[in-house]
């Protein structure tokens, strides 16, 4: 618990592991270099709210999987892993080759820009989106940024009111799964492509389903899935020289208005204050048992035993001597039944007129 909060400076190591509530927050954390063991340039931050704020750097892989672990902080990564219930909620995830988004809001309103494109940057022109977990990407602003960009909307409601950019000079492929894309708005340039899954999702099939009944402003389902909203240049009466980008933006900012998107915010609101409280319990416990007298002069201190589901002072005399004198008997009548137990087994299996056979023997040959 608050581990690391005293540190002034970055954190620089192979492997990076925050384990404790509210431990590394508001810190910059590097992993970088050759480990001796383990996962090289991994950086896991594991705690309630751990790396919270913090500027998380790795040259591989970065897991946040505890509550609220990573919220509002810079990720840069390869890999980044959203395990943790609200994992990377209200992130910056910087030029990641994958995205995973395995826990429950797991990323969630969070900002995920592909790596840079250009010729230092070849092996890493792909871009991966894996939202999993219910509503792990909802109210995400996902950009591909010229890369050969995938997004898989898997999850239950994992691309709710997602907003994703395919520009740059993309290929953009994106598939959608039951109500995962509900209400996801997709904006391509003119320099870029889109293939979306369902194919009937997309107005430039033939066999587009067109808008729903209930409301015009969506399109309609496509196989039991709910498409997303697709606005480019030349379709639904969009102008060819549209500015792409500031109607994106526009729609980030409308979407605040959404009734679904506020509620969402209240929902994570009331969720977080109950996750503070259960923190500031638990910081007031510990420190309550810091505050615990210190021996006075001349006192012998305790030292801690554990003996069966117990925890006993070493200075506890007559308590410990019982236990100890207890457990030894205990021990000595069970040594004392088996011994009785194997030898009359034997008497009555190998007896043979009043005496023990060998245990081991054939056709009269004794081993």
């Amino acid at each position: 618990m608050k581990a690391c909060r005293e540190i002034v400076g970055s954190i620089t190591a192979p492997v990076v592991t925050c384990d404790g509530n509210i431990a590394c927050i508001n810190k910059k954390l590097v992993a970088t270099g050759t480990s001796p063991v383990g996962d090289d340039n991994l950086i896991a931050c594991n705690g309630k709210k751990s790396c919270e704020g913090s500027n998380l750097i790795s040259d591989s892989r970065i897991d946040c999987d505890g509550d609220t672990t990573c919220k509002t902080a810079r990720i840069e990564a390869d890999i980044i892993a959203c395990g943790g219930k609200r994992g990377c909620l209200l992130s910056n995830m910087v030029g990641p080759s994958i995205v995973y988004g395995y826990g429950f809001m797991g990323a969630a309103q969070s900002k995920i820009t592909a790596p840079p494109q250009g010729r230092k940057s070849k092996k890493r022109w792909t871009f991966e989106v894996r939202m999993l977990g219910m509503n792990s990407g909802t109210g995400s602003t996902i950009k591909s940024g010229g890369a050969r960009t995938t997004i898989l909307g898997y999850g239950y409601r994992s691309l709710v009111d997602s907003s994703i950019r395919c520009t740059g000079g993309s290929k953009c492929k994106l598939v959608c799964r039951v109500n995962a894309c509900k209400n996801a708005k997709v904006f391509v340039d003119r320099k870029s492509d889109i293939e979306l899954d369902p194919v009937q999702c997309d107005p430039r099939d033939p066999n587009y389903v067109g808008p729903s009944k209930k409301d015009p402003s969506l399109p309609a389902k496509a196989l039991g899935v709910h498409c997303p909203s697709l606005t480019m240049p030349g379709k639904g009466g969009v102008p060819l020289d549209a500015d792409i980008e500031s109607l994106a933006d526009q729609w980030e900012l409308e979407r605040m208005n959404d009734p679904d998107w506020i509620e969402m915010i209240e929902a994570n609101k009331a969720a977080e204050q109950a996750l503070d409280a259960m923190i500031d319990e638990e910081i007031a416990s510990y420190e309550d048992y810091l505050d615990l007298p210190l021996p006075e002069e001349g006192e012998e201190e305790s030292e801690l035993m554990v003996v069966g589901n117990k925890l006993i002072a070493s200075n506890d005399g007559g308590a410990m001597s019982n236990i100890l004198t207890s457990n030894l008997l205990t021990a000595l009548v069970v040594f004392i039944m088996t011994c009785i137990g194997s030898l009359c087994y034997v008497a009555y299996k190998f007896g043979d007129h009043g005496s023990i056979k060998p245990l081991l023997q054939e056709k009269g040959v004794i081993y």
